[in-house]
This record gives structure tokens, sequence and C-alpha cells, in this order.
């Protein structure tokens, strides 16, 4: 009795996956994360004989059998809770169950270093773009935004034990402070504030500010441009705060990328609720480009929509926001020196995880378009000369 149970417990086992992908009866929630989608190949003499049909079908069954998303979710959930250890690539669990990306502790440690002089050559640079951009009636504010190995160094893992002596933040921060070129340094503000603020400025299971934090910065960042360009811009305010121990938006963007059954205990997170005074008028909408990593997404989809008349987000120097979301507009389709020529205000923002490739490539365009308009009036100029 007992093998004939047995033996029907397998064969229901092995044939439900089989009836869940041609009638999906259970519902199951998607797995998070960027998948290559599989298609199901065509089956032709040629590509069976060369073993192409083989390869493929192969792949399409990895990704397509019955209660996949399940069966990850219970793998990285035991992986997770009997190991400390999870299949999201880049994600490291630290202490108390803190999620970090690992480029974050690499920022922190100093592993990433670029180096005294690039840092040096890219400041330089960008003090000569300062000056071009002057010239444009445009003005340039460098943005360091914060990171989480730098806000909760006593979470992070005690295997990254070799700290070195300069860090990327650490050079540029010192670098910057010898133009004047104007800096909003949001990573030692929250640092410096992280002992006496209410609520977390960077959420356990997430990588970027947290709502709170990010509602913090853009606050002080337009208080900021508003002192500095002689504007009266528009500026979002609130008067009630929701809190919750459920993440909210991005608040969990690394805990999602681990696919777990269970949720992770998390601490009272704060979430201002805000809105725009629309009944002031005597302010001014300014024109703005923004060359940022991640980071910027809580501006450009909350309170910086608000105060901006028209802005463009130059996302990593390459998608244009919001463009991108119908035309896939790049850097590259546009005439960029024409663009910042409109604009009032170019901000460069970088986590300290991006200040290895500080810019995104945008100094070292610029740079070159600087260059090229030079030899242009130069040219200019020796031909009325010579006339």
């Amino acid at each position: 009795m007992i093998p004939k149970i047995l033996f029907s417990v397998l064969l229901v086992a092995l044939t439900l996956p089989a009836l869940q992908v041609f009638y999906p009866v259970f519902e199951e929630k998607p797995l998070n994360g960027v998948f290559i989608e599989q298609e199901l190949p065509n089956f032709n003499t040629d590509n069976w004989f060369n073993f192409e049909f083989q390869h493929k079908i192969d792949k399409y069954l990895d990704q397509n059998f019955g209660f996949r998303p399940s069966f990850i979710r219970l793998f990285n959930q035991l992986q997770y809770s009997i190991f400390s250890s999870t299949q999201a690539a880049g994600v490291v669990i630290g202490k108390d169950n803190y999620l970090f990306e690992n480029w974050y502790i690499s920022a922190y440690t100093g592993s990433r270093f670029v180096g005294e002089d690039l840092i040096n050559a890219k400041v330089e640079k960008l003090a000569q773009i300062k000056d071009t951009l002057e010239k444009y009636n445009t003005k340039l504010i460098i943005v360091l935004a914060p990171g989480k190995g730098h806000y909760y160094p006593e979470y992070i893992p005690d295997y990254y034990d070799q700290k070195f002596d300069k860090t990327n933040y650490q050079y540029y921060k010192e670098s910057l402070n010898k133009t004047s070129i104007e800096v909003f340094d949001a990573n030692n503000w929250f640092t410096n504030m992280k002992d006496t603020i209410n609520y977390p400025l960077f959420t356990k299971t997430g990588t970027h500010w947290s709502d709170y934090g990010a509602t913090l910065a853009a606050d002080s960042l337009l208080k900021m441009i508003e002192k500095e360009l002689q504007y009266r811009i528009p500026h979002f305010y609130w008067n009630e705060i929701e809190f919750s121990n459920n993440p909210r938006n991005a608040d969990n963007d690394l805990e999602k990328l681990m696919n777990l059954y269970f949720k992770i205990e998390q601490p009272l997170m704060a979430y201002p609720l805000c809105y725009n005074d629309t009944n002031k008028t005597d302010f001014q909408k300014l024109d703005a480009i923004v060359i940022a990593d991640s980071f910027f997404w809580q501006f450009f989809n909350g309170p910086f929509a608000w105060s901006f008349n028209d802005i463009k987000y130059w996302y990593y120097f390459g998608s244009v926001f919001p463009d991108n979301y119908s035309s896939k507009t790049t850097t590259d389709d546009i005439d960029i020196i024409e663009q910042l020529k409109s604009r009032e205000l170019l901000i460069i923002m970088a986590s300290t995880a991006n200040l290895y490739e500080f810019g995104s490539g945008f100094i070292e365009e610029m740079d070159s378009l600087m260059n090229i308009e030079k030899r242009l009036s130069l040219n200019e100029k020796m031909i009325v000369t010579e006339n």
C-alpha cells in the first residue's frame, strides 16, 4: 500500500508542473528582476541535425516549466534562511540582515579608487565646463548623492575588513572644494545627521535613499538652486507623515531582487505626504538638464516635476527622459551644446558607487565639444583677419 501511495505522490509531483504549463490553474506571482525571454523554437530538420533546436528548447523549458517562480522562491528562501546567502547578483547580506549592493561597500572601503590624477583632471575639466556654461547663462551644480555603505558601515559584513586610505568620494570632495563649483554634498549631510534624525534615510532592504531621505534631499537641493540662481521657484511641502513597516516604492528594491517567500522584518519607515502650493504665482519655473544615476528617479517622478517647467533627465548620459518613453531618444540624437544653451541649470549627480565613472562620459564629451567650438571660433577669427 505504501509503495503505491509513494508512487502516486511521485506521479502527481512530476505531472503537475507539466499541467501547469499548458493549463495554469494556479496563479503565481511573477519573479522580480530582468530576464531574457526565451521563445519556443520552430522545429525543422536543419536545426534538429545541427542541435540548434535542442539547445533552444532546453533554454525555453528551463525558463517555462510549471511552478518555476514558486520553486525559485523556495530555493532562495532556504539559501537566505539557512546559509544567509542570496542568488541576486551584486546583493550582499550584511549584519542584522541589512542589504547592500557590493559596489556601495567598495565605494566605502576605497577598493575602486580611480586615483588622484584622474580625479584632478576631471575636476579641472568641470571647472572649464562651468566657465563655458556661464557664458550661456547656465548654472552648474554638482550633487554628491549618498551611498548606503557610507551611511551604514556598522552593518557591512566583517569579511570586508580592508579599508583603503582614499576613496573616490573623499578625493572628489577635496578636489571640488578647491574650485568655485557649487556642490551639494548629500553624502556628508546624511552621515552627519544620522544619529539625530528620527527616521531612516536609507531603508534596511533598499539601495537608494529612502522616500523620506529623498524628500529631505530634494527640498534642500531646491532651496540651494533658488539661492544660487536668485530665482523664486515653486516648492513642495508636507504637513503629515505616514509610518509603516511595509516598504513602499523603491524602499525594498534589493529585497525584491532576492525573490523570497517571506518578507524581511523591517523597522518603522516614514513617508511624507507631499503637496505643491498651487496658489502662489510669484515664482519662475526653470528649464533644467540633469545627468545622473538612478538616485535621481525619486526626484524626477516626484517633487522636481512640480518645481520645473521642463526637465530633461540624461540617465547615465545615455537615455533622455521623458523623451525616451516614446521615442527611445538618447544623448547621441541631440545637439548637446544647443540643449545646454537653452537651459538655466545643469545638475550632475552621482552616488558614491558611481563616482568611479563620474559624469558617465559627459565631462569628456563636453570637453571635446568645447575644444571644437574653440577651434571653429579661432578659424573664423583668422578668416576675418585675412580678409
